[in-house]
């Protein structure tokens, strides 16, 4: 049984497959032209243009641009030469949970200076805000590690648990 037997069939094979081949296409276009109209569910959480996420507010906008009228709201200053409330921030934190009322923001200055330490902010902890004098001026720096015993869990310099 040769090439020659199965000839005649051959052109009717062609144009099936040409058929096919244009519906598969017309289908795909179809298909990926509908899916463009679907947004996708969770995805990224993108920053705004202003660079803050959708979920935060104009006023906290506003609050977290300009950090001197933040540092001048705040309930509680952080100070290591002792000009503030506070000479750590894990002790400001301490003292916030008791002395703070209700769910309103609650802010904390943190005055420039290195802070050796490592801040543990409580479940019950909420709406809490903690301004720096600047990226330069205020840095905290914890010193815990895996080799010292800790997890890498529990060496994070802030952590919040809960």
């Amino acid at each position: 049984m040769g090439l020659g037997s199965h000839l005649p069939t051959l052109p009717f094979l062609s144009s099936n497959i040409s058929e096919m081949l244009s519906n598969s296409l017309a289908i795909n276009s179809g298909a990926s032209a509908s899916n463009s109209k679907i947004k996708p569910r969770g995805g990224r959480k993108l920053l705004s243009n202003d660079g803050f996420p959708e979920w935060v507010r104009l006023s906290d906008r506003k609050l977290l641009q300009t950090s001197s009228s933040a540092a001048s709201q705040a309930d509680i200053v952080v100070a290591q030469d002792g000009s503030g409330n506070y000479k750590t921030i894990s002790e400001a934190i301490a003292a916030a949970s008791t002395v703070r009322s209700g769910t309103n923001r609650f802010v904390i200055h943190v005055k420039s200076g290195v802070y050796s330490e490592n801040v543990n902010i409580p479940q019950s902890m909420i709406n809490l805000m903690l301004v720096g004098d600047g990226i330069d001026a205020t840095v905290v720096t914890g010193s815990k590690s895996v080799i010292d015993g800790s997890t890498t869990f529990a060496s994070a310099t802030f952590g919040h648990i809960g």
